[in-house]
């Protein structure tokens, strides 16, 4: 039986990283300790979503970014407890795209994400859309939304 190790991008930065703290822990002959309780975690200020969306082809990435900047995200501004959003490309992946949604809390997911069906069925005829995932969960630090998309 043959086994191969693939190391991806991730895996090689972590053990980059390791490799690093390794050296200038042994460049200090002191030692340091920290307290195993863990610090207060401060009780979360607002919701944040997260979503990274593959489509078919590279040029559709595009297409979608350009629907969304000229009209979604006057909608997703105009949300209940909208706090910010942000939208951009994934450099490794052309056709992947990421937003971040802020909120001032939970309560006010559902609105974004049944604008968001809308949005993808909007454009279900010029754009295949291959996956989504998501993520969300409460913010740690308040975010002060932008001026406004004109």
């Amino acid at each position: 039986m043959t086994f191969t190790h693939r190391t991806d991008r991730r895996t090689f930065a972590a053990i980059a990283s390791g490799v690093v703290a390794g050296v200038f822990a042994a460049s200090h002959p002191g030692a340091a300790a920290q307290s195993g309780t863990p610090p207060d975690v401060p009780t979360p200020v607002g919701f944040a979503s997260t979503r990274v969306r593959t489509v078919e082809f590279a040029g559709q990435r595009e297409a979608v970014n350009d629907r969304v900047m000229d009209g979604f995200i006057h909608a997703v501004q105009a949300l209940d407890g909208y706090a910010g959003y942000l939208l951009g490309d994934v450099v490794d992946a052309p056709e992947q795209s990421l937003s971040i949604l802020a909120l001032d809390d939970a309560s006010h997911q559902d609105g974004f994400d049944d604008l968001a069906a809308e949005f993808v069925d909007g454009v279900e005829d010029e754009v295949t859309t291959v996956d989504t995932k998501a993520w969300a969960g409460g913010r740690r630090h308040p975010v002060h939304p932008p001026a406004p998309v004109r």
